[in-house]
Parts: structure tokens; C-alpha cells; sequence
């Protein structure tokens, strides 16, 4: 994923909602087997506020209002069904989140305010990653491999993670919806 260069006083901020177990591990799996060298940063996921650059000493008040934004929704069912692609625009393969997409993209558009407001590269639209950055011949394979998946879960959690040039996304800190 080719992000923007931070500033020296900025740090990477996303929010996601992320798969639970049992159905992470396999999803995880598929994707270091596609050779995507995002599998090992962060597990199976719906992003629900891309990563973006945010001041480094703005993470407590991005924090405050994920948890806020976290406390006035409600869990719900995300129901995965069928692959899609980003190509032409992006080399992404997804599985299509059927299911609580709506939830998805009301999250996205209160998370989107506040120490969160930003344009957006993309309209948002919610999916789970599962091969990108590599060869149109293994994203071919992986949504072919996708396209009769279906599985469901409760998403209950928002998580904020924080990363800075160089290193890993580690968590800030996980809000119940």
C-alpha cells in the first residue's frame, strides 16, 4: 500500500473492524499464500477509515472519538458473500461485504468528522482485502478462489491502529460498538 509521507510530527491512524476467529485464520492464510506483502501487517479486516496522517499528538483526541463514535452504535452482522476487484484503479481482490455494508459505511461517514475530516482518495465501500500489490495472474486466481465464499460474524469492536514510517500497525485501542 503506498501511503503519503508523513511530516515530522505526523503518524498513521486507521480504523477497522477486524474478523474474528475461526474465520481469520484461514483468510490470513489465503492471503500470505497470494503473496500479499500486506498479509503480515495487520489481520483480516473491513477498514472502515483507510489509513490517513493525523498530527502525533492528536491520536489521544482521534482515540476520544473513535470510542464515541464506537458508543453510539450498535453490534451488528457482517455477512461476506463473493469476490470482487478494484482493477483497473487498484491491483485489490475482496471478499464483498453483503451484509452490513450499510452499518459499514454509516461508521465511516461519523468516524469521517472531526480530528478524522479529510477528502477521501476513494468512495468508500466496504470489503475485506484478500490479495493486493501483486500480478493481475494471482489476483485472477484469487477472486476465482473467492468467488463462492460466504461466511458471517458479529462485528462488535471498532479498533484504532497507529503506525509511524518504518514500523508496524500496533493498536491504540479497541471500542465496543
Amino acid at each position: 500500500m503506498s501511503l503519503p509521507a508523513l511530516g515530522p510530527d505526523q503518524i498513521y491512524v486507521g480504523v477497522a473492524i477486524m474478523v474474528p476467529q475461526p474465520l481469520a485464520a484461514p483468510l490470513a492464510a489465503a492471503r500470505r499464500g497470494f503473496g500479499d506483502p500486506e498479509a503480515e501487517v495487520i489481520g483480516p479486516h473491513i477498514t472502515v477509515v483507510p489509513p490517513m496522517a493525523v498530527r502525533a499528538d492528536a491520536v489521544g483526541q482521534v482515540a476520544a472519538h473513535v470510542a464515541s463514535v464506537a458508543a453510539a452504535g450498535s453490534p451488528f452482522t457482517i455477512e461476506l458473500r463473493g469476490s470482487g476487484t478494484f482493477r483497473p484503479v487498484s491491483p485489490v481482490v475482496f471478499v464483498r461485504v453483503e451484509g452490513g455494508a450499510t452499518q459499514c459505511e454509516n461508521l465511516e461517514r461519523a468516524l469521517k468528522q472531526g480530528p478524522l475530516a479529510a477528502p477521501a482518495r476513494f468512495a468508500y465501500r466496504p470489503h475485506l482485502t484478500i490479495a493486493s500489490e501483486v500480478d493481475n495472474a494471482v489476483l485472477d486466481r484469487a477472486q476465482k478462489a473467492y468467488a463462492a465464499y460466504e461466511a458471517s460474524f458479529r462485528a462488535t469492536h471498532l479498533r484504532l491502529c497507529s503506525m509511524r514510517t518504518g514500523q508496524r500497525w500496533r493498536q491504540v485501542g479497541e471500542y465496543a460498538l
